[in-house]
């Protein structure tokens, strides 16, 4: 009986260090393609944080340049009010039959203004 005992927890051990060796190997595999993976999410991480890198500035480049353009259609609106009072102004003054005025918008007035829309064009 005894040796039967001894026999079964050698059996037993051996079984026992089987699977420990099985789950040894299992545990390496495992780590092994954990690290790999790891290295794909760090690479990849790399990768979309330049592609982010590179989206957030080409946005920034094109806000900015949106708005210099909405600066410049500000001003040439501001521009063309002023131009179409001074129109109208011309308008009043001729039916007040104020020459002096007429001239003064025509000559001064308009020119400067068309001068600062050519400014802003350029």
């Amino acid at each position: 009986m005894f040796f039967f005992i001894k026999d079964l927890i050698k059996e037993i051990c051996k079984n026992t260090k089987e699977r420990m060796i099985n789950q040894s190997k299992r545990i390496n595999e495992l780590q092994q393609q954990e690290s790999k993976l790891n290295d794909k999410i760090e690479n990849l991480s790399k990768e979309e944080n330049e592609k982010l890198k590179q989206i957030g500035e080409e946005l920034n480049l094109i806000k900015s340049n949106y708005n210099l353009e909405k600066e410049y259609i500000d001003k040439l609106k501001n521009l063309f009010e002023k131009l179409s009072n001074l129109q109208i102004q011309i308008v009043q003054a001729e039916q007040k039959k104020n020459l002096t005025l007429i001239n003064k918008i025509k000559l001064k007035l308009i020119l400067e203004l068309k001068k600062k829309i050519l400014e802003i064009e350029y």
